[in-house]
């Protein structure tokens, strides 16, 4: 699925003002996709999460998005099992598939998905595989 795709398929997920987009290589879009199903579950089970957008930044996945009023996201990923309103509970979660999603993002190369690591292409930061190490091969 391409990024326009996902964008149309999951525009309701899409914050209403600001910014709104996918902006990441190909190889980045089944993490990508991953993310925005579980967001769209959250929504099935009415909390509302809005995505704002997902892009990268020097060499990083980046996901901007906000849970419903009263939530938060602390950052610092609490015990799941401590009691919470569904809503935090489930704001939780979305939160840590957030935090995997950058952590896979690490490791995945940005124009084909296979195992890459970060590299430095001409003061360009991105996450690339052996093959697509090279700035021209994208």
């Amino acid at each position: 699925m391409t990024a326009e795709q996902m964008e149309q398929k999951y525009s309701h997920l899409w914050a209403k003002d600001g910014i709104r987009g996918i902006a990441v290589g190909t190889g980045w879009l089944p993490l990508v996709h991953a993310f925005l199903l579980a967001c769209e579950h959250a929504r099935t089970l009415d909390v509302k999460i809005e995505i704002r957008q997902i892009k990268e930044k020097l060499g990083g996945l980046r996901v901007y998005w906000q849970g419903p009023a009263g939530t938060s996201r602390s950052g610092q990923h609490t015990d799941l099992s401590a009691p919470k309103t569904p809503e935090q509970d489930l704001v939780d979660a979305i939160d840590y598939h957030d935090s995997a999603l950058i952590v896979m993002a690490r490791h995945t190369c940005d124009v084909c998905g296979s195992k890459g690591s970060m590299r430095n292409l001409s003061g360009l930061l991105a996450v690339r595989c052996d093959i697509h190490a090279n700035r021209d091969s994208q």
